[in-house]
């Protein structure tokens, strides 16, 4: 194996549907949870944006939140290092994104 194939396509782990474990439950309900709530934050962006606001920059946050979710929901299946650059490519507009939204839509210094 070559620096290049571990680097872009090794995978970390694969769920066993057959022979799950108490870790591998644990890690597949986390997982789900997860993509509960990035679903979720998904839902919120994409309401508030139909209910106040109607912009297309909104609408790109809801989406990355709703592919940050099915990044989610993939990692229950197998982790693999394209998950993880997926992942990486999906969060970073997702934070860029929620710096426009917020700079727009609510400019009041945060803490975070």
């Amino acid at each position: 194996m070559n620096l290049t194939h571990f680097v872009f396509c090794k995978i970390h782990y694969a769920t066993d549907w057959h022979a799950m474990t108490a870790v591998d439950y644990c890690l597949v309900g986390f997982n789900l949870v997860e993509a509960s709530f990035w679903f979720g934050c998904a839902a919120y962006a994409l309401r508030r944006n139909a209910v106040h606001h109607r912009s297309k920059q909104e609408l790109v946050y809801g989406a990355l939140f709703v592919l940050f979710g099915v990044t989610d929901v993939v990692e229950t299946i197998q982790v693999s290092n394209p998950l993880i650059w997926i992942k990486l490519f999906i969060l970073i507009p997702l934070f860029v994104s929620r710096n426009r939204v917020l700079q727009t839509y609510d400019p009041r210094p945060k803490l975070v």
